[in-house]
């Protein structure tokens, strides 16, 4: 009997799922002491909704506004000071030593400003970084724990609201990120997870 390539690859087809099914069967076999794997449990969680609704998250968007509020209060006047130092300065003729003071003192409160400036902002940035680290870390471990609690084996990122996408294209790039096309409310675990995590922040902040 001729041997055409169409039989040689039905035999492929045929090999690769022979092969495909004994793999599975020894890792089922391997897992658990040769007990069998079952289907595996997904859920999903909005981790945007947690961060805007944690209220650790609200708190710290107060205290950086507060921070905020009193960095403008202060630069202000710092500003207001060295204005008051330029019209002192026009009362004076230019080279006098009068002149000449008041310019030194205002040339060193000038730089000053600026780097008081530059430091207050990168101290600012700098513990906000660091306070979401935290968060978006503490949040991870509450998922995880929830997850394991609800005998979840694997949870992903809940799709974002695109009602407020302002263009198509914005539409499109989201939509190319979604991670899940379809689940249903008993699989979402992010109130739970909000559950949780405000709980333990209450308790903390008790103590």
């Amino acid at each position: 009997m001729k041997v055409t390539k169409f039989h040689w690859i039905g035999l492929a087809v045929v090999l690769a799922g022979v092969f495909g099914v004994l793999s599975l069967g020894q890792l089922r076999a391997q897992n658990a002491g040769g007990t069998a794997v079952g289907p595996t449990k997904v859920a999903v969680c909005d981790i945007v909704k947690v961060f805007r609704e944690y209220q650790r998250a609200k708190d710290l968007t107060k205290e950086l506004k507060k921070r905020t509020q009193a960095f403008a209060t202060e630069n202000t006047k710092r500003k207001t000071a060295l204005d008051v130092l330029r019209n002192e300065m026009e009362g004076f003729k230019a080279g006098s030593p009068e002149y000449e003071k008041i310019m030194r003192k205002l040339r060193g409160g000038i730089v000053e400003r600026e780097v008081w400036g530059t430091m207050e902002k990168e101290s600012l940035m700098r513990d906000h970084l660091r306070l979401t680290k935290e968060m978006y870390k503490e949040i991870k471990n509450t998922i995880a724990a929830v997850s394991k609690q609800s005998g979840v084996d694997l949870t992903l990122q809940l799709d974002p609201d695109l009602g407020n996408i302002p263009s198509a294209e914005a539409f499109i790039a989201q939509i190319s990120r979604n991670k899940v096309l379809y689940n249903t409310k008993q699989v979402d675990l992010t109130e739970a997870v909000l559950q949780k995590l405000n709980e333990a922040y209450r308790i903390k902040k008790g103590k």
